[in-house]
């Protein structure tokens, strides 16, 4: 393998014409020079100057050598400038997992909108997976980071985690329904509704269950697969405090972690979105 640090004196004296003028742009003396110059023509088994008294001048071989190295330095410098960017995260690819809640809560949008301005050079993909499917896949190291609904074990040897959001139910309703003008709102007034209920079996016998708690049996007859955070037209959302029902969103990742990136990423999680 040819060493890097040859290849720029070779091209320093290549410039120079002069081993003496090329030792001082080098701020090395002209002996250890001359001796690299001769080991690197030994080892490539190749004359690369001509040789006076008055000065050195690069053989036929050797013009031809130099413009290679020239194209090898570039592309060496800008490796270690590429290397060091993305030792301090500022570029590279983030593999995100996450399920639908990270995106109707806004915790996924606004991160990446905080991410993109502060990082516009990081690649990102995005996988809507089930919790399960994300965490497998932090162990698996094909993603980076996974936004799930529970978190992993205290004690599991590989991931960690941290809460993100603990989102409060919101009661949705018609803007002309009797209860959207009712100044307050029991259980009672719920008992005889007819809901609109999340696709997700788990999901709908735990928001069951907090509602016979609060009072009241949800008499649930429509089904909807996507909910939206912000209300459409013509709905008005309503707090029910009385009823202990939350979709908790999880941020985890594994423990064995040596990238900037990902440590940048979690820190947006955890801040307030900008208002």
């Amino acid at each position: 393998m040819i060493d890097i640090r040859q290849l720029r004196y070779f091209v320093a004296v290549a410039e120079e014409e002069h081993v003496g003028r090329a030792a001082e742009r080098l701020h090395i003396s002209q002996s250890p020079l001359s001796r690299q110059i001769a080991q690197l023509e030994e080892r490539l088994g190749l004359t690369l100057f001509e040789r006076s008294q008055q000065r050195i001048r690069l053989t036929r071989d050797g013009q031809t050598f130099l413009a290679e190295t020239r194209a090898l330095l570039t592309h060496a410098n800008r490796l270690e400038s590429l290397g060091k960017r993305l030792g301090r995260g500022e570029e590279g690819g983030l593999c995100i997992g996450y399920i639908e809640n990270a995106m109707h809560a806004g915790v996924l949008p606004n991160a990446l909108r905080v991410l993109r301005v502060e990082r516009p050079n990081v690649h990102v993909a995005l996988y809507n997976l089930r919790s399960t499917e994300q965490l497998e896949g932090l162990r698996q190291r094909s993603l980076d980071i996974a936004l799930v609904s529970e978190p992993p074990d205290q004690n599991d040897p590989d991931l960690m985690g941290f809460q993100v959001l603990d989102d409060p139910m919101l009661l949705a309703l018609p803007e002309d329904h009797p209860l959207a003008k009712q100044t307050t709102l029991t259980p009672a007034d719920l008992a005889d509704q007819e809901w609109i209920g999340v696709q997700h079996h788990t999901s709908r016998q735990d928001f069951i269950s907090a509602c016979i708690r609060a009072g009241f049996n949800p008499d649930i007859r429509m089904i909807q697969k996507g909910l939206s955070r912000n209300a459409p037209p013509g709905v008005v959302l309503r707090e029910v405090p009385w009823i202990a029902f939350t979709r908790p969103l999880w941020a985890a990742w594994h423990r064995i972690n040596l990238r900037p990136l990902v440590e940048t990423f979690r820190k947006v999680l955890t801040e307030p979105p900008a208002t």
